[in-house]
């Protein structure tokens, strides 16, 4: 009788796992899966350099795409690479069911939060880890946002950190619903890095777990954990904090229940579990298309002139007409427009600038600082361009002149670095000193010479610099100050 019972037990074990995955398959068979893949360690200063993680993040990358996701990879990045690319997929993610984050690398934690550390981030004490790092809370909430199924976040970041006396480590934080985040190791402990093996311990058993099958996400998460744990002798405990609702299996394998007891010799006849065939169509056009545009460069920006949303691959738009631009600095500007009616792929390269000669004469449009290597527009009325900020750069970056197209606003620096220590005396001009170079003092020929850089301190103002005094002033933005263009 008690045999019986464990038969009976057992199978009925069986057949709500075997009906769990048959539902999951025929519900979410198709389901888009998203990954963002990266891998720090060429690190310098405070935070040791360290050996495994981009070697497992490539292999997380080949693994993840084995197993369907579509995965955007990035390796030693700096902090602007990091956050583009959290951008590009966070905007993937609105049009997939599943998000992955996998990072590999120094993580720190400061006040309770977790931060991620880019390659380059020049950190000297805790204080500067907030504005030089990604905090993971931010990716939590952008994922969230996006409207994804679910979520995970996997952090293979539990090093040791050079700025907590205990010597570094995690701290657990709540997380959102609909995503897990799954740590290396326990909150406060360190994971340590795996010099004589090509991935470090935690990756190492996520990619063996990776080839199981039949595997939901939790139960894939609790066998990494057990790997991990066993072969440290129990040093390194990985740690999962879950408010995911619903399934997922990273690779799946239908198999008859008859087969499946025949394994564990449990000689009993069950009825197989089969996934039912259904079709239902409807016609329905598309009402948005999808822009892809391969640029060479590959790190050209590309700017959809005509709508407030930022360009990314693949970005889906409404049927009509956008004006494009590419542009990069030492290159040739392209511009053009598109009549977007169906899905769209276009190969754009530009074109390097030719050298510019070291001085230009008889020309009042342009003047090239042969100094800096800059060329500055010159000789136009200054009444108009008397702007706000905002308007300022868009009028730079939209201006043609000469044959160039690559115009922008200059920043701080740039600007200062056509002030001078003498002086100067401008015959069309009633001030007698000016701390601007002479070529350019000359053509100016204003009342006031203060101008607007592209120098932003915060949402509301920029910094403007004036050559009458040689200071800079932090102004509001909608303020209108006069605007001199550069490339």
């Amino acid at each position: 009788m008690r045999h019986l019972l464990i038969i009976l037990l057992f199978t009925s074990i069986l057949l709500s796992s075997n009906t769990n995955r048959a539902l999951y398959i025929k519900k979410y068979k198709n389901e888009a899966k998203v990954a963002l893949v990266i891998g720090n360690n060429n690190y310098q200063g405070k935070l040791s350099k360290l050996k495994n993680p981009v070697n497992d993040a490539r292999d997380v990358r080949v693994a993840l795409e084995e197993n369907g996701f579509e995965v955007i990879y990035l390796q030693n990045a700096n902090l602007d690479k990091m956050d583009e690319k959290i951008s590009k997929f966070t905007h993937r993610l609105k049009s997939s069911g599943i998000g992955l984050f996998y990072f590999a690398g120094h993580g720190l934690e400061v006040d309770k939060q977790n931060y991620l550390v880019p390659i380059g981030a020049n950190i000297s004490d805790k204080y500067k880890v907030k504005s030089r790092t990604i905090a993971v809370n931010e990716i939590v909430d952008r994922m969230r946002s996006s409207g994804t199924r679910l979520n995970m976040i996997v952090l293979d970041a539990c090093r040791n950190d050079p700025f907590h006396r205990g010597g570094g480590g995690l701290a657990s934080t709540s997380t959102a619903k609909g995503t897990m985040i799954a740590y290396a190791t326990a909150p406060g402990s360190v994971a340590k890095d795996n010099p004589n093996e090509n991935n470090g311990l935690y990756t190492k058993h996520f990619l063996n777990t990776l080839q199981r099958t039949n595997l939901n996400h939790v139960d894939f998460f609790r066998e990494v954990k057990k790997g991990v744990y066993d072969e440290s002798n129990g040093e390194q405990f990985p740690y999962v904090n879950d408010g995911t609702i619903g399934d997922f299996y990273f690779k799946i394998k239908s198999e008859t229940m008859k087969n499946k007891i025949a394994k564990n010799e449990v000689k009993l006849e069950v009825e197989q579990i089969e996934e039912e065939s259904s079709f239902s169509f409807k016609n329905e056009r598309p009402t948005t298309f999808s822009i892809n545009i391969n640029q060479t460069p590959s790190n050209a920006k590309v700017i959809i002139a005509n709508i407030n949303q930022e360009y990314y691959d693949g970005i889906r738009l409404p049927k009509g007409s956008y004006k494009i631009k590419v542009v990069k600095k030492g290159y040739i500007t392209k511009s053009g427009n598109i009549n977007l009616r169906n899905d769209l792929n276009i190969n754009i390269s530009l074109d390097k600038s030719s050298s510019f000669p070291k001085k230009i004469k008889n020309n009042r449009n342009i003047w090239h600082d042969g100094d800096t290597g800059l060329t500055w527009q010159i000789g136009i009325d200054n009444q108009k361009q008397n702007l706000k900020w905002e308007r300022a750069k868009s009028y730079c970056a939209n201006l043609s002149l000469e044959g160039y197209n690559d115009w922008r606003l200059p920043s701080r620096k740039e600007l200062a670095s056509i002030m001078t220590k003498g002086s100067y005396s401008n015959p069309n001009s009633n001030k007698s000193k000016s701390y601007i170079k002479k070529p350019l003092l000359d053509s100016l020929n204003m009342k006031y010479q203060l101008f607007w850089s592209s120098t932003s301190k915060s949402d509301e103002k920029a910094y403007f610099l004036s050559f009458s005094n040689g200071g800079d002033t932090i102004w509001p933005k909608t303020s209108r100050e006069y605007t001199r263009c550069v490339r």
